[in-house]
């Protein structure tokens, strides 16, 4: 299978597209409004080389031939043209004889003389649809435990299931399906086995019990890496008590029980509640900083979005005037962004600013920010960085960056290029990082009035 070029369609004036979409990662089909494929990207070239050349088939004709399900196809093009557009999900035959899912979007698109086609894009899927499985498998779990009267907490840990299986009565089993009956027999058996074992063990020998704690406990106790701590000696052993003075020292919320003057059923109830809690606590704690992450990026290019990097950065700013050190703003504005989803497309657009993001994150220290603060326009912040040091810096991303994205797209009329405002600390008049970013802004705006193209510093 070949692209086909704009010139194959009767007219140029799409061409430089063409090439930008060849180089996306995701599969692309370019159709007339009748459906007629007039060309395929590389990657599309990948997902379907196992069939002939598509350009001059029909669009639905290509798509029904590779895939699993063709009902979402029936009236996908009447749906594309007739409103803003169409998606389906599908299940796409590859050319190893496997499955690969598949999001399907089809799109009006214009060109500049203003001629319509049909914009179909591909995402794989394959992520999706296996959380989309696992939630299923989830249910499915939840169900049997739901006709056993049992939850996840009951089972999550050695002793607990154990304890469970063996206390399973014949009603709870009976409310399982058929075939379930015997392996869970079998089950309760062996745990009620296991348990009675358990029952019968004597943990009031001291033969067991070390002269001195461990280093390597005390370090695991101080790095928060143990749950809790079962004692096997007298506590009137005054070994044993400055063990548990040594533990406190370094772990001072460490639970840490004592084995020989506790009933077993009163340790093994106080464990697991011990379990339970710091388990819902690290979850907890995951959930948020997940959370965190999620609302601190920005979804489109990965670096810090507009609230994550005000907060950041003033807290910086304010670190920077109480203990004096330097820092540096800088703002940039991709010139002429808009001629890009215009005349390439609103992918070609999004491709780019990921591009620019990329390298933006990857040309800096570890310890600046790089944010997207909307639309087309970014921000770094350095740190413990001077005037002239921000000058250098700055200048050269700003020369390299031009040139790298202008390496990545296709001629056009107005070529896209950076403009930059750069301001920095200490400086007369600088309060606040508001006043910060402000004279960066300043700069920024001399910048694009002068030209475009070039980058301004703050007076």
């Amino acid at each position: 299978m070949k692209s086909s070029t704009r010139a194959d369609t009767g007219a140029t004036s799409v061409s430089p597209a063409l090439s930008l979409w060849d180089a996306l990662p995701e599969p692309i089909l370019l159709a007339d409004e009748r459906g007629g494929v007039l060309f395929a990207n590389a990657a599309a070239r990948r997902w379907f080389r196992c069939l002939a050349d598509p350009i001059g088939l029909e669009l639905v004709a290509v798509l029904r031939d590779r895939s699993e399900h063709a009902g979402p196809l029936d009236d996908l093009l009447v749906r594309a043209v007739s409103s803003s557009g169409a998606d389906c999900r599908l299940h796409l035959r590859t050319d190893d004889d496997g499955v690969k899912p598949a999001r399907l979007r089809v799109n009006l698109w214009s060109d500049r003389d203003g001629t319509r086609f049909l914009l179909a894009q591909f995402n794989d899927w394959s992520q999706p649809a296996a959380e989309a499985e696992e939630r299923a498998r989830g249910d499915r779990n939840a169900l049997l435990l739901d006709l056993l009267g049992a939850t996840l907490s009951d089972l999550e840990y050695p002793l607990g299931a154990l304890r469970w299986c063996a206390a399973l009565d014949d009603e709870s089993l009976a409310r399982l399906p058929e075939e379930l009956h015997r392996p869970f027999r079998a089950v309760r058996k062996a745990s009620r086995h296991f348990a009675d074992l358990f029952a019968s063990l004597d943990l009031r020998g001291s033969a067991g019990v070390a002269r001195e704690t461990p280093r390597n406990l005390l370090r695991a106790a101080a790095a928060s890496e143990l749950d809790a701590v079962v004692l096997l000696g007298d506590l009137a052993d005054p070994v044993v008590r400055e063990q548990c003075a040594a533990l406190h020292e370094h772990a001072p919320e460490l639970p840490v029980f004592d084995a020989v003057g506790t009933p077993l059923h009163a340790l093994t109830t106080s464990l697991r509640e011990t379990l339970d809690r710091n388990r819902q606590i690290g979850a907890a704690d995951e959930v948020w900083r997940r959370v965190e992450e999620i609302a601190l990026r920005d979804a489109l290019t990965g670096v810090l979005n507009r609230r994550a990097f005000d907060r950041f950065a003033t807290q910086e700013f304010a670190r920077a005037k109480r203990y004096d050190y330097p820092l540096g703003v800088a703002l940039f504005d991709l010139d002429w962004f808009k001629e890009v989803n215009d005349t390439l497309g609103h992918p070609a657009g999004d491709r780019l600013l990921q591009v620019f993001a990329t390298y933006l994150h990857s040309s800096v220290r570890q310890s600046d920010l790089v944010a997207r603060l909307g639309g087309d326009e970014f921000a770094i912040l350095m740190t413990h960085t001077d005037g002239a040091g921000a000058l250098t810096l700055i200048q050269r991303l700003r020369d390299t960056a031009e040139a790298h994205i202008r390496e990545v797209l296709p001629p056009m009329e107005r070529m896209p290029g950076v403009s930059v405002g750069l301001a920095t600390l200490p400086a007369s008049g600088m309060e606040r990082f508001e006043d910060l970013m402000a004279a960066a802004d300043t700069a920024l705006y001399r910048a694009k009035r002068d030209g475009r193209g070039r980058m301004h510093s703050a007076a």
